[in-house]
């Protein structure tokens, strides 16, 4: 049972709200490809984060009914993550680099490179060993960024499609709201999701974390426990010389002068 807005994820083009001009693009692209029976074409997918650049990645392979290999750019940290990722592709299938821009420029090259020939050359450099052209699956690569340049230009010219994501209006993330809400079976007046849209700052993460509750938790409010009892002191426990009582909780410090506050 789904319970959480995270756990409702658009499955096709018609799920996507907001962002006409690039869901018209990538419209066009794939009645393309089905009518041509190819793969999707390679797509650069720039724009602020949190605006569905991942989610229009994963509705892209749904769309074709292919494979889709998602990773962020900062996790492929040596040539063996890059090598991994390109040749478990199969033909059709969609790779998404997501933060694209935090790759290395050698790795950059290596993608250009790959994309032109087909191929992955493996082997050779510091290991001695002699180089191995190994040949890769036919596959579509999406690449998503916050900054464009920080993209090599020989990687950005291979994109075929350029899809360029904007903040959404009010009315496309009160939409939004709903649609999710829906989704979830969950009732939301719908008075409020002009307010919650107003003050998503134009991304759909912000109105939908907000219309989990309010605090910002999904789950049931903790209830605070009250703190475990302290145990006495010392000199509760031995009382003052001379045999006398140990003082009562809250009267002065043993350590202080009677009638002066401890």
């Amino acid at each position: 049972m789904k319970t959480e807005i995270g756990d409702v994820r658009p499955t096709s083009l018609a799920h996507l709200v907001g962002q006409r001009g690039v869901l018209d693009q990538v419209a066009v692209a794939l009645d393309a490809a089905h009518a041509d029976g190819k793969k999707f074409d390679h797509a650069l997918l720039v724009g602020p984060p949190g605006l569905g650049k991942s989610a229009l990645a994963e509705v892209a392979a749904r769309e074709m009914a292919s494979g889709f290999h998602e990773v962020l750019g900062q996790s492929i940290a040596t040539p063996a993550d890059l090598n991994a990722l390109l040749l478990g592709a199969q033909d059709r299938d969609v790779v998404h680099i997501d933060e694209c821009h935090e790759l290395p420029k050698e790795y950059q090259t290596v993608l250009y490179l790959a994309l032109d020939q087909r191929r992955l050359a493996l082997g050779g450099g510091r290991t001695g060993k002699s180089v191995q052209s190994v040949p890769l699956a036919d596959f579509t690569l999406l690449l998503s960024t916050t900054d464009e340049y920080g993209l090599m230009q020989p990687l950005r010219d291979r994109m075929k499609l350029l899809l360029r994501f904007d903040y959404y209006s009010p009315d496309d993330l009160a939409l939004l709201v709903r649609q999710r809400a829906a989704a979830l079976g969950w009732e939301v007046h719908g008075a409020i999701l002009p307010l919650i849209s107003g003050r998503s700052r134009g991304r759909p993460g912000s109105p939908c974390g907000c219309s989990r509750r309010p605090g910002g938790s999904a789950g049931p409010r903790a209830t605070p426990r009250s703190p475990p009892p302290t145990s006495p002191g010392p000199a509760a426990s031995k009382g003052s010389t001379g045999g006398a009582s140990a003082r009562p909780s809250g009267s002065t410090s043993a350590s202080s002068p009677a009638g002066r506050p401890g």
